[in-house]
């Protein structure tokens, strides 16, 4: 009884860093900076990646702090924004496509050492 009891809190706190903690990182974050940086995509969208990512973390703490429920209107609420991000990136890849004039070709590209090659 113990043990399964240990069981299901270790799998209700990992399912809660899961897809609370590292969907905000990933996709808000990292790949709203990523798309914010590249100019890939116009940057307003990019900034809703950012925004969305840094308030889903916020949810996320206050989850795993007790300020409210997992599930609940709250979270949902602080989540939003990073739903709006992950449903708005695809469709405008689909619609617009990616700003291909950001983008260098390997032609343009500077031509790099390699590391731990010594020039001779």
């Amino acid at each position: 009884m113990t043990t399964g009891r240990a069981l299901t809190a270790t799998y209700e706190w990992s399912f809660l860093f899961g897809p609370g903690l590292m969907a905000g990182v990933g996709n808000g974050l990292i790949l709203g900076y990523v798309m914010y940086r590249s100019g890939l995509v116009p940057r307003r969208l990019a900034m809703i990646g950012l925004v969305g990512g840094s308030v889903h973390i916020v949810g996320f703490l206050g989850v795993l702090l007790g300020a409210f429920e997992a599930g609940s209107p709250p979270q949902f609420l602080f989540t939003a924004t990073e739903m709006v991000w992950e449903a708005a990136l695809p469709i405008y890849a689909i619609w617009k496509g990616f700003n291909s004039r950001d983008i260098v070709s390997l032609e343009e590209r500077p031509v790099m050492a390699e590391p731990g090659m010594a020039s001779i």
